[in-house]
């Protein structure tokens, strides 16, 4: 028997190794990808799977350095380093800087809803309960609107763009808005810009959806509409708010365009990857299955105080909330603290 034994067990440590060295050769392949994303859309999408890298290489690497296979475990373990540099400031990092609280704390929910839901209940309720000051909602169609109409006590302030497509938007508000509008790209994707007076500070939130990128035409329609969104946010005075499902994770080039042609700070930031999107919809999916596409982010003068992920709302997407006080000079009229 140990003459046979002996053989097999030689043949399946074997196959174990070429295993995790196959799997391993696709992961660095990927993240070479990742590297050269601006050349194909299809490169790009190599980029939303950064955290997953690093989580692949990091366990490869000692398993490479047990079994003394060290050239690759060096090139296992200074990808995975490579990879956790993009996803460390969501952890290690921090929107907050100690000044004083200038606002009362403000609450924002940002939720896909998910156009083709036949179950609008779940969503309905969690927004009946929720308590938020603002409520941003994508994927509206005319169905939803009639669904919406159970708010309108919580919400005295409904503003609802339906569409029969996937880009219709609705911002609901316990607070007065100052001014609200639709402003589409040359694509004739939306957004919602809405104006508020918040203790006597000006604030601007900016919902957004853009396509998400499933073709090369999609993926060009999605950058086009990040780049219009960016103008949008650049014509705003005071504090800003973006909030949406931007159909992109932190870790593309077109998303660290958007952030540093604004000068907008992830709302994660210090707080985790937090991730929404499911790939395994309709049941909730636990987060190494889910991708962090729904975001908000603000300006400098916002401090974020709280952020997390919602409960499953019989959507695709999990919805975000976010706490967080205005800083900066009064409106019209006001005095000036900072």
């Amino acid at each position: 028997m140990k003459s046979t034994d002996a053989p097999s067990a030689s043949l399946a440590r074997g196959a174990g190794w070429t295993l995790l060295v196959a799997a391993t050769a696709v992961v660095v392949a990927l993240t070479l990808a990742a590297a050269v994303a601006r050349y194909n859309w299809v490169l790009e999408l190599a980029t939303h799977f950064r955290a997953h890298y690093a989580a692949a290489l990091g366990l490869a690497a000692p398993i490479f350095l047990l079994g003394r296979r060290f050239a690759i475990a060096a090139i296992a373990g200074a990808l995975a380093a490579w990879n956790f540099w993009y996803v460390a400031p969501l952890y290690f990092a921090s929107t907050s800087d100690g000044r004083p609280v200038a606002t009362r704390p403000i609450h924002i929910v940002s939720a896909n809803v998910f156009r083709w839901s036949t179950d609008h209940l779940p969503a309905v309720h969690y927004l009946r309960d929720n308590g938020a000051d603002l409520v941003l909602l994508i994927e509206i169609t005319p169905e939803w609107a009639e669904s919406l109409e159970a708010l309108r006590s919580r919400y005295p302030t409904m503003h609802v763009f339906a569409r029969e497509d996937s880009f219709g938007l609705a911002l609901l508000s316990r607070v007065p808005l100052d001014a609200v509008e639709v402003e589409e790209s040359s694509s004739g994707v939306p957004l919602v810009i809405a104006r508020l007076t918040i203790d006597g500070r000006p604030l601007a939130v900016i919902g957004a959806h853009p396509p998400p990128p499933i073709s090369a035409s999609a993926a060009q329609r999605r950058n086009e509409a990040l780049v219009h969104l960016a103008t949008v946010v650049r014509r705003q005075s005071g504090p800003r708010i973006v909030a949406g499902d931007l159909n992109i994770t932190s870790w593309s080039p077109y998303f660290q365009d958007l952030v540093r042609e604004t000068r907008l700070i992830d709302s994660r930031l210090g707080r985790g990857i937090q991730p929404t999107w499911q790939f395994d919809f309709p049941f909730i999916a636990p987060p190494a299955l889910r991708l962090p596409i729904d975001h908000c982010l603000v300006s400098e003068d916002i401090t974020i105080i709280d952020r997390h992920v919602g409960p499953f709302i019989e959507s695709d997407h999990l919805p975000i909330e976010v706490r967080f006080t205005i800083h900066g000079q009064k409106g019209r009229g006001g005095d000036e603290t900072r």
